[in-house]
């Protein structure tokens, strides 16, 4: 990682724009409002929404984003019908294992939930099986979880639930 002096962060923030977005952002329609990014390798650990063009307007000022896996992995999901459930929010409960409570995660969901209203689901101390079981019924998954991350194999990559031993 290279340490980059606070004052460098935005001529490297513009750099990135350059390079990366302004290849394809002015082939869009004006009309659009938000997009899908699909980012590959240490591309994903990048968060587009930081990049500045010249004139210091951020990326996320100019678009609401989005971000995806794969290109065939979004369009199932985009096939996929829900039924009319926005958002499903899981949380989990690490009393007695080794992991730091997320302390904030109830609230967060409260504050979710108080969003959108009927239209969302709350599952509190969430297992990986409440969670195979319901979140295909909803179009937005929120989830206030640890996870552990494998660089070198990502689909050993996993989150964790409650008395989720895996």
């Amino acid at each position: 990682k290279p340490n980059v002096p606070a004052n460098n962060v935005r001529h490297l923030t513009t750099l990135l724009y350059e390079r990366l977005v302004n290849p394809w952002i002015e082939k869009l329609d004006t009309t659009i409002s938000s997009i899908i990014l699909i980012p590959h390798g240490s591309l994903s650990y990048l968060p587009f929404e930081i990049l500045s063009s010249s004139d210091a307007q951020f990326l996320v000022d100019r678009f609401d984003i989005g971000y995806a896996s794969s290109a065939s992995l979004l369009l199932e999901q985009e096939a996929m019908s829900t039924s009319g459930h926005a958002l499903a929010g899981f949380n989990a409960h690490y009393s007695g294992r080794s992991f730091v409570s997320l302390g904030g995660s109830f609230n967060e969901l409260q504050s979710i939930e108080n969003i959108f209203g009927n239209r969302s689901t709350v599952f509190l101390n969430s297992t990986a099986d409440q969670f195979r079981q319901h979140a295909p019924a909803f179009k937005v998954l929120h989830l206030a979880l640890h996870s552990f991350i494998n660089d070198e194999k990502p689909l050993f990559s996993k989150l964790v639930f409650s008395t989720d031993s895996s």
